[in-house]
């Protein structure tokens, strides 16, 4: 399996999701949207979008979060991957800087069919180098349908079944490099992840405290859809209107 986030800081015109926006409370104990998500491929295998031989992590997650709003079953490629990576200014081998990948996402959007170009409005959970808020992340996530985190990722957790800080100075917890991932749902022990690599994996609080380094929340209009009551709200109840108050459009600077 393949990394791929050159992790950088965001740009400081992106606000703080606490001060652009108050999400409501309280929110569902669980909350899983992978329920919207085919993450196989046309053979029934789990789809990596080449994650297991590029290093794309990046465009991977950001395409994941794109199918999860969309909501209609139209998956993504490893050719519509790899052609944002180029578009994104990274390299198949060494990854995507994630500032400049988030930047022309909520410039330029991501085609979706013939009509769809998903342009997003940006805003990160906490001040670089802070420590991150369960709470607010569990409540980015059930509003805005994921978020998208990037990982210090120890080597030994590439290999298991859950990501769970090891102990100290055990075999294995050095860094392997940074990982972008979509976190797309959570449970009283878990937040879970797609890691690009074709499944969803449960994430511990505790890795999330101890090995997250960013986390960005977009907000697009495409996840407002008919409410069948002559209406139009997200799938967790926010209306355009209150979508279109979180983070900025970077379109046109």
């Amino acid at each position: 399996m393949r990394l791929g986030a050159l992790y950088q800081p965001s740009p400081p015109e992106v606000p703080l999701l606490r001060a652009a926006a108050a999400l409501p409370e309280p929110i569902p104990e669980t909350c899983d949207w992978y329920r919207r998500l085919d993450l196989t491929d046309d053979a029934g295998q789990p789809d990596t979008l080449g994650n297991d031989v590029y290093s794309n992590c990046v465009e991977v997650a950001a395409l994941r979060l794109t199918q999860l709003w969309a909501g209609d079953r139209r998956k993504p490629t490893q050719d519509q991957a790899l052609a944002l990576l180029d578009d994104w200014g990274g390299d198949r081998h060494l990854g995507t800087l994630t500032d400049q990948a988030f930047g022309r996402w909520c410039r330029n959007g991501i085609p979706w069919g013939d009509q769809r170009l998903v342009v997003p409005r940006w805003s990160t959970l906490e001040n670089d180098g802070v420590a991150i808020n369960l709470g607010q992340l569990k409540r980015a996530i059930y509003y805005l349908g994921g978020v998208l985190a990037v990982f210090d990722m120890p080597q030994i957790a590439m290999n298991y079944e859950r990501w769970e800080l090891p102990v100290s100075g055990s075999e294995g917890s050095a860094s392997a490099g940074a990982h972008c991932v979509l976190l797309g749902g959570y449970n009283p022990g878990n937040f879970w992840a797609s890691p690009s690599w074709g499944r969803v994996i449960p994430v511990s609080y505790s890795f999330v405290l101890g090995r997250m380094l960013h986390a960005s929340a977009f907000a697009a209009p495409i996840w407002v859809q008919p409410d069948g009551q002559g209406g139009a709200r997200t799938p967790s109840g926010l209306s355009l209107e209150e979508l279109q108050s979180i983070g900025i459009s970077l379109v046109g600077t």
